[in-house]
């Protein structure tokens, strides 16, 4: 489209400096002609604004159903500014259970902590481990720590097993609004410094300072406990680059020159990598001209 687009432009250009200066053309498109025939609406639908992005824009769904069913979460919703207009129904339950996911959780916690394995100097550990000594005392750390009875010669990596073990609490954890409360905790003690949020996850601009710090101390192994994936999951200390073009669409470089992207819509392999770039995505964000960019 972009192609017969620049031909006619440049047909257009042929056409005018040629008859110039005695005669002036003047051009109105199809969809601009569609536009005056049905003022009512819109069927060509402008870009998105680039600071929408930031909102969700046209992807996010802001309330189809809504259910009642914990205080905590009315709570939070009124502390955000949410206002509770009507209760529709409301059930006293006989009797009330903390542990009905107990076991199903402890379970699968146990397994996701052990094949965790521990971290020595941001390695995986192994059995030729250099620092053999620090493991076994970050692995005693771990068990101590651990709210599970876990076996010593079972804390090993073993990316497979730790895998299904983060599925099967997704499946649980992940989908309660607790974990959301969680979410709202963090955003609350970084405010301005948050760059990128997701459900489950969010990527900060760390200054130093005191909600910084208090940040770092809510990291963990536990359930709950937040995982520093820049160490754990891409080997490297800290974030130099980020961009993001709206949700589920991002890129950052690490300090080990890594580049870490998401792409809402594309399979991000080899050659959609080499047209999805860092750069690009920076100058589609930053520049201010509305050119068309071919990747």
């Amino acid at each position: 489209m972009k192609e017969l687009y620049d031909q006619t432009k440049e047909r257009l250009k042929t056409i005018e400096d040629y008859l110039k200066p005695n005669v002036k053309i003047h051009t109105i498109w199809e969809c601009e002609f569609d536009q005056q025939k049905y003022p009512e609406v819109d069927p060509h639908l402008k870009p998105i604004d680039k600071r929408d992005a930031f909102y969700g824009g046209r992807t996010e769904t802001i309330q189809l159903y809504n259910n009642l069913s914990d205080l905590k979460e009315i709570d939070k919703a009124i502390e955000k500014g949410y206002k509770l207009q009507k209760i529709y129904e409301l059930e006293h339950f006989e009797k009330t259970s903390t542990d009905i996911f107990k076991l199903y959780v402890d379970t699968f916690m146990k397994y996701k902590q052990e094949a965790s394995g521990c971290k020595c100097d941001i390695k995986y550990c192994k059995p030729d481990c250099e620092n053999d000594k620090e493991c076994k005392t970050k692995i005693q750390y771990i068990i101590d720590n651990a709210a599970y009875n876990l076996d010593i010669d079972k804390v090993k990596h073993n990316s497979g097993l730790r895998f299904i073990a983060k599925i099967c609490l997704n499946n649980l954890w992940g989908h309660f609004a607790h974990a959301r409360l969680k979410l709202y905790e963090l955003l609350d003690i970084l405010q301005e410094r948050v760059l990128y949020m997701d459900t489950d996850s969010c990527i900060y601009n760390d200054d130093g300072s005191e909600a910084c710090k208090k940040v770092e101390n809510m990291m963990g192994s536990k359930l709950g406990d937040l995982t520093d994936e820049i160490v754990s999951k891409h080997n490297a200390n800290h974030i130099k680059q980020f961009i993001s073009a709206g949700p589920k669409d991002y890129s950052m470089k690490l300090d080990t020159e890594k580049l870490v992207s998401c792409c809402k819509g594309f399979r991000l392999n080899a050659e959609v990598e080499e047209k999805i770039t860092l750069d690009k995505k920076i100058k589609i964000v930053t520049d201010e001209k509305n050119e068309n960019m071919k990747l």
